[in-house]
């Protein structure tokens, strides 16, 4: 596959957004209207902000709306299968619009792309915390670099880096300081 950086391919059901950092904040709110704990939306703002930069202005970010959601595949799910068994399945037009792909340390990776944040923060929370009920099993930084890496000492270099950053939409959304921790 060539690397044609920052470029939508393969549009399955057409479309193409620009986000801005805002976005979160209004996906935020969305995990709130749903009943999701604090602490899981805590832990998505902070993951957002270490792969889309403190300020979410990343390329990667602004076309695709998700926290880096790489495709393992070249087709429909796209190596997620347990979104779509789950999520997708349930509701359809949360599935990923489109595939961009981008240059990256890693080299050539194609994103997926969603029509909304909140429809990228809700695969997130269905991959990472359950679906349809997010629960957090034992510490919510660990349970969470699971998107980084399944298991190792980079899974916990990975929760680390995520302690140390703030979520101040979370804050704004929730209430509280944009530092609290929480220590599982």
């Amino acid at each position: 596959m060539s690397c044609n950086s920052g470029k939508a391919v393969d549009l399955p059901e057409g479309g193409s957004a620009r986000f801005k950092a805002e976005d979160l904040l209004d996906a935020i709110g969305f995990l709130k209207s749903l009943g999701v704990p604090r602490e899981i939306a805590s832990v998505v703002e902070r993951v957002y902000r270490k792969e889309a930069g403190a300020k979410l202005d990343s390329r990667q970010y602004r076309v695709s709306g998700s926290p880096g959601m790489v495709a393992q595949a070249a087709e429909y799910p796209w190596g997620w299968h347990g979104l779509a068994r789950g999520l997708w399945k349930d509701f359809p037009g949360y599935r990923p619009i489109l595939r961009a792909t981008f240059n990256t340390r890693e080299g050539c990776l194609s994103y997926l792309g969603f029509k909304s944040v909140r429809h990228a923060v809700a695969a997130f929370v269905a991959r990472m915390f359950g679906y349809p009920v997010p629960r957090v099993e034992g510490d919510v930084f660990y349970q969470a670099a699971g998107w980084f890496r399944a298991t190792g000492p980079g899974r916990e270099e990975y929760a680390n880096s995520l302690r140390r950053l703030t979520n101040p939409y979370t804050a704004r959304v929730y209430g509280g300081s944009d530092k609290e921790v929480y220590d599982g």
